[in-house]
């Protein structure tokens, strides 16, 4: 009964755990989201994001476990409280106003700067609240306080709450500063139920049960089980972070989609944990194997796989992953007494697996290998299986992925593509099938799986070449993701490739080398505006935001200066380089290059000193919102000439952005045309089919665009909330049928 004194305490205890959870994962959407003027809107922003959270956690874990141990627990209580009143001063939640521009070498220091100075106190008081107040439920006289584990799945179903609520409810109905307040609200109510769970901890006080319940491991806490749980919480948060970047750049870079790899991490707590199991952790074992074999073969095939099922295996693989993971964790875990040691040990394993990702990965890879790296490293946290024999361990893989170089290409090369799909799906059944048979063996299945992820990267290399993007010429990687340069020799092409989207292509023909290609072709819309504009545009200044491998250069005149604002310093480094692209070095216009976000850089401009500028940054496929606010396009305005024109590259797969740019041009008393896709004109290959949207101060600015088919006028408002730095709602402009 909850109106009980044990079920009043229980009640209490785990709503503070729920209340704590919830504010902890709402203030990281909400500061993740008002740094997006500052750092832009790339996967490594988040992951970056994520590798701070997960050390303030670590901080809160170490302070509920040191204070504990040096003060004992009733004045740890005490302590606590001083220090959530204490930090009750600092609020209202958000970013810090007097952060100063983030500098372009070390962005992820800067980062880290801006969390701590402006969440760091309340973020640290809510991460300490879990173990915490599990402790102080154990020093009860509770019916439960021999196993106070289970309390961790109110608080994972909090985060979990929290998580999907954030895009479908907060985001929609509150800006940023609504939600700021609302969670300050929020942590002044937890500060009042962490003291109530005092109060109750203080009048029930009891010494910690000799004996742990029976479902509580009771082997000796010693440093090789501390290592354990150190591993079998380092993989999953490796893989959190791993699958979100792989998913969101090499598959689909849809917006929000790195939420669903994160709601399953919750889940797989919330079960692991749970006092009823909703299935067995050995079923959970066997699951994981299938998953991972064919997880291992869908990677072998790129791009001839349909986006959901790519997605659905990587999601489900890196969920059994993690549930069993967490299943041992569960399984390993202490009696009370080392209760906040065992929640210690598993933080600092996750803050590893954290910054192995997001800061050691991006400087040691020139791609993302870190994700495979850890699939393979998870086969070594399954439970002990079957001895094998040593020689067999290593025969066996070897010659399996051996078959797979030799069979897998020719499979490819089949004549039709009724036979290359009959052939690729027969043989990555039996490849799976032959891989889940190694699972028994744990040293065998980690090799096995291994050879296959190197495979990858040799046959990836192989289907880009295939697909017409040539050979490879050139890989890295920067803070804001990895770059690759491609030579197609039978088109006499250089392509610069993000994620999975062409940022810029360029003929290495010096007869037709300055002529743009792409995105950006003459008949296209970009060459139908500069046409448009020339006569009033002139030799005045032009801004570029977004570089690429800087194709827009060849639409300007000689004596011109043009301006690209580019955040990556590594894109600057490849567009100069002669030796792949020279549209910056022989270009008519006299273009430089200023590196930072555009949103801060562009304000060092002269007022009113640019005819036209150009909004054309991506990340991958997705375009930074932070662009697209009223802010934004007042920063635009500001610089823009009377007559001058702001010109916004809209193309995108699964955005409609033409709804938002109509509501925002009303906001800013604009005019605009609309360019409709297909209507390109005659087009040398490669070329792509753009859209484009052109915004003025009169209509008189646009009006050799007016009666243009391949233009419409841009539609009615919508009649919805208008974008700004503190709201942006991606659900809205979602397109469906992704």
């Amino acid at each position: 009964m909850i109106f009980s004194r044990d079920g009043l305490a229980l009640f209490t205890f785990s709503v503070t755990l729920f209340i704590s959870a919830l504010l902890l994962f709402t203030i990281q959407p909400l500061v993740g989201k008002a740094l997006l003027p500052k750092l832009g809107g790339t996967p490594q922003v988040w992951n970056t994001c994520m590798v701070f959270f997960q050390a303030m956690l670590f901080a809160g874990y170490l302070h509920a476990h040191l204070s504990g141990r040096l003060l004992g627990v009733r004045r740890q209580a005490a302590l606590h409280l001083a220090l959530a009143a204490a930090t009750l001063l600092t609020l209202p939640a958000g970013l810090s106003g007097s952060l100063d521009a983030p500098g372009a070498r070390h962005p992820a220091l800067w980062l880290f700067q801006a969390l701590a100075v402006s969440i760091g106190a309340p973020m640290f008081i809510v991460s300490a609240t879990a173990p915490l107040l599990q402790k102080w439920f154990a020093h009860t006289h509770h019916p439960d306080a021999k196993d106070p584990y289970f309390l961790y799945v109110a608080s994972n179903v909090g985060s979990l709450l929290a998580l999907l609520a954030y895009p479908v409810l907060i985001e929609p109905l509150f800006d940023l500063g609504e939600q700021g307040f609302l969670w300050s609200v929020g942590f002044s109510a937890l500060a009042l139920m962490v003291g109530a769970c005092a109060a109750i901890f203080y009048r029930g006080y009891a010494p910690l049960p000799v004996r742990a319940a029976s479902n509580v491991a009771e082997k000796p806490v010693g440093w090789a089980l501390r290592a354990r749980w150190l591993a079998l919480s380092f993989v999953p948060s490796s893989l959190l972070l791993g699958v979100t970047t792989y998913i969101t750049t090499d598959i689909a870079a849809v917006p929000l989609l790195w939420i669903a790899p994160l709601a399953l991490y919750l889940v797989t707590f919330i079960i692991a944990f749970a006092r009823r199991r909703a299935f067995s952790h050995a079923a959970a074992v066997r699951a994981q194997a299938i998953a991972v074999s064919f997880l291992v073969c869908i990677m072998l095939v790129p791009g001839h796989l349909l986006l959901p099922v790519a997605l659905t295996t990587h999601l489900v693989a890196f969920f059994l992953t993690a549930l069993v993971c967490h299943g041992e964790l569960a399984a390993s875990r202490p009696d009370a007494e080392h209760l906040t040691s065992f929640y210690l040990w598993i933080s600092l394993g996750g803050v590893l697996g954290g910054a192995f990702n997001g800061l050691l990965a991006p400087a040691l890879f020139n791609d993302a290998f870190e994700y495979s790296l850890v699939v393979a490293l998870s086969c070594l946290m399954r439970p002990a299986t079957v001895p094998g024999r040593r020689w067999l361990d290593i025969v066996l893989p070897v010659a399996w992925a051996g078959a797979i170089l030799v069979l897998l290409p020719a499979m490819l090369d089949l004549d039709t593509p009724a036979l290359r799909l009959a052939g690729v799906a027969a043989l990555m059944v039996v490849a799976a099938v032959t891989l889940l048979s190694f699972s028994e063996h744990r040293l065998r299945f980690l090799l096995a799986v291994a050879a296959g992820l190197t495979c990858v990267v040799w046959l990836s290399d192989r289907a880009a070449t295939s697909e017409g993007l040539g050979e490879r010429l050139w890989k890295g990687r920067s803070f804001f993701g990895v770059h690759e340069v491609r030579n197609d020799p039978q088109r006499g092409v250089h392509f610069l490739k993000h994620g999975t989207t062409i940022h810029g292509a360029q003929f290495t023909d010096p007869g037709r080398a300055l002529r743009p290609m792409s995105y950006y072709h003459v008949n296209g819309p970009f060459g139908q505006v500069f046409q448009a504009i020339a006569p009033t545009l002139g030799h005045k200044p032009v801004a570029v935001v977004g570089l690429g491998a800087g194709a827009l250069a060849c639409h300007g005149q000689s004596g011109s200066a043009w301006t690209f604002y580019e955040i990556d310093p590594l894109v600057e480094k490849l567009a100069r380089d002669p030796a792949y692209f020279t549209y910056l070095r022989d270009c008519p216009p006299h273009a430089q290059v200023v590196i930072g976000d555009a949103r801060l850089t562009l304000r060092s401009a002269p007022p009113a000193g640019f005819g036209l500028i150009v909004i054309d940054a991506f990340t991958s496929d997705a375009i930074p919102t932070h662009l697209l606010t009223r802010e934004a396009i007042a920063g635009y305005l500001a610089k823009l000439a009377p007559d001058g024109v702001l010109l916004l590259h809209t193309s995108n797969r699964y955005l409609d952005l033409i709804p938002v740019i109509a509501d925002l041009a009303t906001d800013a008393g604009l005019t605009g045309r609309v360019s409709r896709l297909g209507r390109q004109g005659n087009v040398e290959p490669p070329a792509s089919p753009a859209q484009v949207v052109v915004l003025a101060r009169r209509t008189a600015d646009l009006a050799t665009l007016a009666g243009d088919e391949a233009w419409a006028d841009l539609p009615a408002p919508s009649g919805r909330r208008v974008w700004s730095d503190s709201y942006v709602n991606i659900l809205s402009v979602l397109k469906l049928g992704l």
